[in-house]
């Protein structure tokens, strides 16, 4: 598995998060009431957007990204440290599909990396995505598994620089 290059001037200036949650609804052509059906599937997706980058670096982002042969290759990113819970404690305790952890007090929002997840403390008892029933236990590390959420890649370059542009990922589950 790959890791994001480490190069300061790669570091996104924004990140879109987008939970992905799967569900299926069936409506009804006559009354228009809705039936939804959750399963278990949630994983993270997110935009990675890059200021304008000179040319040097934008090859640098450029070979890594094609380096993963679009959505089949993974890597390791973490988002910036200001997003990050600071409070929680090692290892973080997850209790079946309750989501019940030790830790996380007053981190509502914040985001944590489980075993190579992201997850989001949505509430003090709370967790996004939700763990299968039987993971209890998990090990903080500094960064999650993602990759590619397409094959397809485009840049446009120009002399100096290559302009603003947004790299979509998800997460590797």
């Amino acid at each position: 598995m790959a890791t994001f290059p480490t190069n300061k001037r790669l570091v996104p200036k924004s990140i879109d998060f987008v939970a992905r949650t799967q569900a299926q609804s069936f409506e009804s052509p006559f009354g228009g009431q809705m039936q939804v059906v959750k399963y278990s599937g949630q994983w993270w997706e997110l935009g990675l957007s890059f200021a304008p980058l000179l040319q040097d670096d934008a090859m640098e982002l450029m070979a890594f990204i094609n380096s993963l042969n679009g959505m089949s290759g993974t890597f390791t990113f973490s988002i910036p440290s200001k997003f990050a819970a600071s409070s929680v404690s090692s290892p973080l305790t997850i209790t079946g599909n309750g989501n019940t952890f030790t830790g996380g007090t007053g981190t509502a929002g914040k985001f944590v990396y489980a075993n190579n997840r992201l997850i989001q403390f949505t509430t003090t008892s709370s967790l996004f995505p939700r763990q299968p029933l039987g993971s209890t236990s998990f090990a903080t590390s500094g960064g999650g598994s993602f990759r590619l959420a397409s094959n397809d890649s485009s840049f446009t370059l120009n002399e100096m620089i290559i302009g603003e542009f947004t790299v979509p990922i998800r997460e590797a589950i």
